[in-house]
């Protein structure tokens, strides 16, 4: 990269990360660099992908890795947003 340049254009911004940056949902709540919005946009995402993984695995695709909504859930907790993200989630409230 030359160093004369700016590592991100004018008007270009950095791209967000997203879920696979963390190896864990509770990494995007610590993590000190990221507005809360920012890290609820990772965890619905997180949370929509592990939602997948469970239909794929219902209807019989298997695959290697484990579902793991509640960690992700757990994490919007601690952002306090896991009202509005289970009531998005296609299971019905218990």
């Amino acid at each position: 990269m030359d160093a004369t340049r700016p590592a991100h254009p004018a008007g270009m911004e950095r791209p967000a990360p997203d879920h696979s940056s963390f190896s864990r949902p509770g990494d995007v709540v610590e993590h000190s660099d990221l507005p809360a919005d920012e890290k609820r946009r990772i965890l619905l995402d997180w949370l929509q992908d592990e939602l997948a993984l469970i239909v794929a695995d219902n209807e019989g695709m298997v695959g290697h890795l484990l579902p793991r909504p509640d960690q992700v859930l757990a994490a919007l907790r601690a952002l306090g947003q896991a009202t509005e993200a289970w009531s998005r989630s296609p299971w019905p409230a218990m």
